[in-house]
């Protein structure tokens, strides 16, 4: 498309909500393309994977005051502007005309009018309607420069279609030549904002066949994509190419509709496909690499920090100053560690129910389940809402779903956490028993008996004390013990050995996550089970593989847990002292925001008035 254009000057700008994946921006940042973006978060992600903010266009219906800051503070090449009420999103005026609304702008002291934007559709297979809109366009062209508007640029948007099909569109060499006379008549700098004809036929979207379900009326493929993955088909009624990963000719094809299993009428990839497959075989959805508009549409501004505690790792959101939606389903992409942000937890920081407490903490395992408390987390949560400067307390009450606990700061990111009184009565756990005692015997598969002891910390735990953390099986017993029948509400498994009464190591498999590097509340309950067993003192040091924590109990009183935490990353994707709030529907579009290599320790965002260009 370079190329094509060469007779003029011009600027591609790739339109990201055709395909947002920060390696493919990437790519066409390195390549010298633009972009053409429509939300504050495509332009976080263009800015990300290392774009030019000169060579920015931001286009879009809806652009909210905090995204035109973030623009402005960029520098972007432009706005494309299409009504009074954009410019009075910006200089809080409005007006009527197309006309009058350049007027309008022109007038504006903060504006600059620079350049005009068309874009009459997608998948277009003619050259004519591009033509034609062009020569309208030159026409209002004419008509401003009489008004005194002179014009920089022209931006002939995008729409040129692919071939998914049997679709026979121009060829960008033909799309360009159509349009060469005028635009070199013209004169102007040429923007254009291809998106479809660069990613559609790109990339694919394989996906496994799950269950096949033939019927009297018709054959069902279901696979494990969905229309939430692939909504083209659905929303448009649009043919994709289906294809086997492999081809069988051992037995012969049906006719088959591909259909996804969210048990929705629309919830379908394509229908009336010959194809010779079975159970477990690989599909390939071809023209697949266009990000669907109703996902890009949903990557609004949002924050998170990634931090951790002894390794054990969150991904922590602050629901006060901004809305997100995260369902079971959302929070096991984002904690997908090759495909997405990677946590043990996800915390989440809200406005307190009670009067008296200062935050309500909520807590997801990296299964999508929410659990009841969590030591390391709470650590985090704590220096967290203070870096925020969300309290300027240094001890303060946490709401959780198993009580208050009061988190105090201390110095060089380390926190004293009062993280209640322990449990061990057999309902509090819970854990079924005919009678309370003080260690259990619990068969694991093989019919071995492992002695436990059984503690609730805000959440449950089983104890068990081994001679050797690192020759104990854990992957192998740890599954057994979360899931054993006699935990109703599964169990995160303790494996503890005693160096000395002051010392004692531990492995934690976590309920609903695994081994994790380390586990606050785990500590608390292998220490408590240990000086109830009097083989620790009341001040123990307890080692897990992410570090140290110490550990104070006396009979009746409190659990104290002291460690450090630390805060891995930071992504901002908006002003971080804004209020504004963002709905965020499709959360897993933040999945990439992670950046290599990335430290942000302190950010302040700045804002000078200045010229703006506009479309």
């Amino acid at each position: 498309m370079d190329q094509a254009f060469s007779f003029i000057d011009h600027q591609i700008c790739f339109a990201v909500k055709s395909n947002s994946n920060l390696a493919v921006l990437n790519v066409l940042a390195k390549l010298g393309s633009g972009f053409d973006i429509v939300t504050g978060g495509e332009l976080a992600r263009v800015l990300a994977a290392g774009g030019d903010a000169t060579k920015i266009v931001f286009s879009g219906l809806g652009k909210q005051e905090a995204d035109i800051q973030k623009a402005l503070e960029v520098g972007i090449a432009c706005f494309n502007v299409e009504s009074h009420a954009e410019l009075d999103r910006i200089q809080k005026v409005a007006a009527d005309s197309v006309f009058e609304t350049y007027q309008y702008a022109a007038s504006l002291p903060n504006l600059d009018v620079i350049g005009i934007d068309c874009h009459i559709g997608s998948q277009l297979t003619e050259t004519q309607p591009f033509v034609d809109a062009l020569d309208r366009v030159i026409m209002m062209i004419a008509k401003l420069k009489e008004l005194g508007i002179q014009l920089k640029h022209i931006d002939i948007g995008g729409g040129l279609g692919v071939t998914y099909k049997d679709e026979t569109p121009p060829s960008v060499a033909e799309y360009a030549n159509a349009m060469r006379p005028a635009l070199e008549k013209l004169g102007l700098k040429v923007y254009m904002e291809p998106g479809r004809s660069i990613s559609a036929n790109a990339g694919v979207l394989v996906t496994k066949v799950d269950l096949l379900k033939p019927t009297n009326y018709r054959n069902f493929a279901i696979i494990d994509a969905a229309m939430n993955d692939l909504i083209r088909p659905s929303l448009y009624q649009a043919w994709m190419d289906i294809q086997p990963v492999i081809s069988r000719i051992d037995f012969e094809a049906k006719t088959w509709d591909i259909v996804g299993a969210i048990c929705e009428t629309g919830d379908f990839l394509g229908k009336e496909r010959e194809l010779a497959i079975q159970e477990n075989d690989n599909l390939a959805v071809l023209g697949a690499a266009v990000v669907v508009l109703l996902k890009s549409w949903s990557m609004l501004t949002n924050q998170f920090t990634k931090m951790h505690g002894l390794g054990n790792d969150f991904m922590v959101v602050d629901l006060i100053s901004q809305r997100a939606f995260f369902d079971a389903m959302t929070i096991r992409r984002l904690a997908d560690r090759h495909f997405g942000i990677g946590f043990d937890q996800l915390l989440i920081v809200e406005p307190p129910d009670f009067p008296n407490v200062d935050f309500k903490y909520r807590i997801f395992n990296a299964d999508g389940s929410e659990v009841e408390q969590c030591g390391n987390g709470v650590r985090c949560f704590a220096r967290f809402v203070y870096e925020r400067q969300l309290t300027n307390k240094k001890r303060f009450k946490v709401q959780t779903c198993a009580g208050i606990v009061e988190p105090e700061l201390g110095e060089n990111g380390w926190v004293r956490v009062n993280m209640g009184y322990p449990k061990f009565l057999p309902n509090e756990i819970p854990f079924l028993a005919e009678e309370p005692d003080a260690l259990y015997d619990i068969a694991l598969q093989d019919n071995e008996l492992l002695t436990i002891d059984v503690v609730n910390m805000g959440n449950p735990h089983a104890v068990t004390i081994v001679p050797d953390v690192l020759t104990a099986d854990v992957a192998k017993i740890g599954p057994q013990v979360e899931a054993h029948a006699r935990f109703p509400q599964r169990v995160n498994a303790g494996f503890m050995q005693i160096v000395d009464e002051k010392h004692a190591r531990l492995r934690v498999f976590e309920r609903g996550v695994g081994e994790t590097m380390a586990c606050g509340t785990g500590a608390c309950a292998a220490a408590v089970s240990g000086m109830r067993r009097g083989l620790l003192a009341n001040n123990v040091e307890i080692e897990l593989a992410g570090g140290k924590l110490q550990i104070e109990w006396k009979e009746g009183d409190v659990v104290w847990m002291t460690g450090p935490t630390a805060t891995i990353v930071l992504i901002g994707m908006a002003n971080p002292q804004s209020k504004q709030a963002f709905h965020m529907k499709m959360v897993e579009h933040i999945l990439e925001f992670i950046w290599p290599g990335l430290s942000i320790t302190n950010w302040k965002v700045s804002f000078t008035k200045k010229k703006v260009p506009m479309n």
